[in-house]
């Protein structure tokens, strides 16, 4: 990776997804923006990365710690490089998906990136407040003033696993997959997140009553 000691702000480019990790993870200290690309990799990557004013060192484009410079990557750990590539996997899933379902719930029917596209043409926070409350999205998420002040296409859709990650459903292909509005897929997340603890107690109590139960017989 470049230094960044005596270079001005970089252009910006979205050749990879790492602009928009550049733009939503923002160093709290005097730091610069650079975009530089891969020399010595089979396929040639462009990055946008911060760098320290204070050290010259580079951000990792994940977790935002300094780190020593390394070749052609900007991640400091294997633990960023991947939680970086699953983002880039679920966002290429979300394009093909959109592709297929255009944005409407699976569920429920409702075309959700058609309601975005109208939110967004909407002139101010309170003309969009006011299409929210008559729609079926909550005015009470934490998502509320981003969708008032600058809402995006994720606020209002998800591509979601049919079969849940914790059950084995998240290294599969697009059949798994499913758009849902966000609030059907709050609603989904909620009850999976129940049958889950339900299931983990059922199997820890199990356990106790087998380890019960060994114990019992080898005391006979």
């Amino acid at each position: 990776a470049p230094s960044a000691i005596g270079g001005g702000m970089g252009s910006v480019v979205r050749e990879t997804n790492s602009t928009r990790f550049a733009e939503q993870r923002v160093p709290e200290g005097p730091h610069v923006t650079r975009t530089w690309v891969t020399r010595n990799t089979r396929v040639q990557h462009t990055w946008t990365q911060h760098f320290s004013l204070a050290t010259g060192l580079p951000h990792c484009i994940a977790c935002l710690a300094e780190h020593s410079p390394t070749p052609d990557s900007p991640f400091c750990s294997d633990a960023c490089a991947a939680t970086y590539w699953a983002a880039r996997r679920q966002e290429n899933a979300r394009r093909k998906l959109f592709e297929r379902d255009l944005g409407v719930c699976q569920t429920c029917r409702f075309d959700a990136h058609g309601f975005y596209k109208r939110i967004a043409a909407l002139g101010s926070s309170q003309e969009r407040l006011q299409a929210l409350m008559s729609s079926h999205f909550s005015t009470n998420s934490a998502r509320l003033q981003r969708m008032l002040i600058s809402p995006t296409e994720g606020d209002f859709w998800q591509a979601d696993h049919v079969l849940a990650v914790h059950l084995g459903g998240g290294e599969s292909d697009l059949s798994n997959y499913a758009t849902l509005c966000t609030p059907c897929h709050a609603k989904k997340t909620a009850t999976e997140g129940v049958s889950h603890k339900r299931k983990q107690i059922a199997s820890g109590s199990a356990d106790l009553r087998a380890m019960f139960a060994k114990r019992t017989a080898s005391s006979v």
